[in-house]
């Protein structure tokens, strides 16, 4: 899909449950990260679906967080999560 289109081979992208995934960009930096959210949040919403003749927009909350700075996967993925959350807040409520 969407995610595999939009990393390179060192990446590493997977499911981390439900509507959760995680893409590992090795040999990046923070900026780089945030630069990727960026555009795979752009395809998402371009791409889309078509669904009864109408485009459809996807769109995405992304937590980007340097694994250099935690050793511990466990609290490292915890840490993306909260940035993905925080970001996820800051979004206009659709109701």
């Amino acid at each position: 899909g969407i995610l595999n289109q939009q990393t390179r081979e060192s990446d590493a992208v997977g499911r981390l449950g439900g509507d959760e995934f995680a893409v590992v960009m090795m040999n990046a930096s923070y900026e780089d990260g945030k630069a990727k959210a960026g555009r795979l949040q752009e395809q998402l919403h371009s791409q889309g679906f078509e669904w009864q003749g109408r485009h459809h927009g996807l769109s995405a909350s992304i937590g980007v967080r340097p694994l250099s700075a935690q050793t511990d996967p466990e609290v490292w993925l915890a840490e993306a999560d909260t940035a993905m959350w925080l970001r996820k807040a800051e979004k206009p409520s659709r109701r």
